[in-house]
């Protein structure tokens, strides 16, 4: 029964050796795709580089509270503290470089294996729960861009929704009214971490609730008024913050007059409404999501729903009893947050492929559930999926081997130089990949349009300006150029 295997998983582990030694191995080999040459790989534009200037600002300034670009008070965001605040420290225990800026990424990365396994193999088989997880090691929707290898806030986003899933399964499905008390404080934390997407589970969560007929006994469960005001302890403590120590701006583009203002205007109503500049409205997001992070097993995917939807329609007279059989209930609660999720997403209209990131997992449960329930008739089935699943290691192994590293490289062969410099000018519009290196090269940053002549003073612009401005090209990438002035 169910409710066995679940109470089952929550005492010490004691598997059979195979099991043990496969979960070893999924957990090792999964450890290496995260953190192998994660601190070579150059900073990516956008939210990481962003995250790196605020954690350096943060030092720079000594305010932990308010966000800084290159020394000005920067309005363009309103994410909560929580990743800058371990990436301010990991700059301060490892020095200023891309394995600081990631580290917390890893850990959470790591944690959410666990997490995940546990929540598994609830329902399912130890060995069924490491199936899932190599899947996963093999593709990029955990270990990739914007989650687990980027110094990004999607990897402690993802670990606090799971786990806080975790807890609500243990008291929904084994009747432990204590586990809910963990889920307010874990959703606070993940909004700490990336504001309202924290709730991207809830409508999926709610649909399954609803299909257990457990909604009413949910809603006047003691424990889950006391976890609910667990959550909003943090908020506030994130509010108070802003009101008391939070700089005010005028109002930007992005809505809102401070951090608080900005978030509610931006991140929750603007961003899933009006077309913001952040590329146009995609129907078939999820399709693409897919293709990009879940390839190829995404077409074994598709093979799955089909054959699922099929069956369903061909016992839909006991629909209701099947989906919550204790062997189906992982199965029903996988495509309740995948099907909630993939609607949200679709409707909204700007979106990235990582906001599907906390669905991951349970696609991979559809997944693994489809093949072990067809390799059951067709054991040659396992022999196919075995190949693709080496395959697609090796693939993640190979591109894991090779990373982008041109940029960590040009800086780093122009650390000396650009340290020794008494100030280095720049120009807002560059990248802020760019800027986030300069930064950790020189503290003392500013904007062309302030520059005096200096001949100690160093420049890094496209190099269109360098030739308009007369400088003196040192070096160059990509169209930019490290340069000085005439006198030097």
């Amino acid at each position: 029964m169910v409710r066995r295997r679940l109470e089952k998983s929550s005492r010490p582990i004691m598997r059979k050796i195979p099991d043990t030694l496969l979960l070893a191995g999924t957990f090792l080999l999964f450890a290496f795709l995260e953190i192998w040459k994660i601190g070579s790989v150059s900073v990516f534009e956008w939210d990481e580089a962003r995250y790196g200037i605020h954690a350096l600002g943060m030092i720079q300034n000594d305010d932990f509270v308010n966000y800084y670009y290159l020394g000005t008070l920067d309005i363009r965001t309103g994410k909560p503290p929580l990743a800058n605040w371990l990436i301010a420290g990991q700059y301060l225990i490892f020095g200023k470089n891309e394995w600081a800026l990631r580290f917390h990424s890893v850990w959470a990365t790591l944690l959410w294996f666990w997490v995940a396994w546990r929540l598994v193999s609830a329902y399912k088989t130890p060995r069924f729960a490491c199936l899932t997880l190599l899947l996963l090691a093999a593709t990029n929707g955990i270990i990739g861009f914007h989650v687990g290898r980027t110094g990004d806030a999607d990897a402690l986003l993802i670990l606090f929704e799971t786990a806080a899933v975790y807890f609500y399964l243990q008291y929904l499905d084994v009747g432990r009214p204590k586990a809910l008390l963990w889920v307010g404080p874990l959703l606070g934390l993940g909004f700490l971490a990336k504001s309202v997407a924290v709730f991207f589970l809830l409508p999926g969560l709610f649909l399954y609730t609803l299909l257990r007929g457990r909604v009413r006994s949910v809603l006047f469960e003691k424990n889950g008024w006391i976890t609910a005001g667990g959550f909003l302890v943090f908020p506030a403590i994130y509010f108070g913050l802003i009101h008391f120590w939070g700089e005010k701006w005028e109002t930007s583009s992005y809505g809102g007059d401070s951090l608080w203002t900005t978030m509610l205007s931006f991140d929750i109503l603007r961003r899933f409404t009006e077309n913001i500049a952040e590329g146009s409205y995609d129907p078939l997001h999820i399709v693409h999501v897919l293709d990009i992070n879940f390839n190829l097993w995404n077409y074994l995917f598709y093979l799955a729903v089909g054959w699922f939807g099929w069956r369903f329609w061909h016992t839909r007279d006991r629909w209701r009893a099947r989906l919550c059989a204790p062997e189906n209930r992982l199965l029903t609660l996988s495509f309740c947050i995948i099907i909630s999720l993939s609607v949200l997403l679709t409707v909204s209209y700007n979106k990235h492929q990582w906001y599907f990131a906390p669905a991951w997992l349970f696609v991979a449960v559809v997944t693994v559930d489809f093949l072990m329930r067809v390799g059951k008739k067709y054991p040659q089935v396992h022999a196919v999926w075995a190949v693709l699943l080496v395959f697609t290691l090796s693939r993640k192994i190979v591109d894991t081997h090779a990373p982008d590293t041109r940029l960590r490289d040009f800086f780093r062969a122009h650390q000396a130089r650009l340290a020794s410099a008494e100030k280095i000018y720049t120009h807002p519009a560059i990248p802020q990949h760019y800027h986030l290196y300069l930064a950790w090269s020189n503290p003392h940053i500013g904007f062309v349009g302030e520059s005096r002549p200096n001949p100690r003073a160093l420049y890094f612009l496209e190099q269109k300006d360098v030739v308009a401005r007369q400088l003196k090209p040192l070096d160059c990438i990509d169209g930019f150029c490290i340069a000085a002035g005439k006198n030097e």
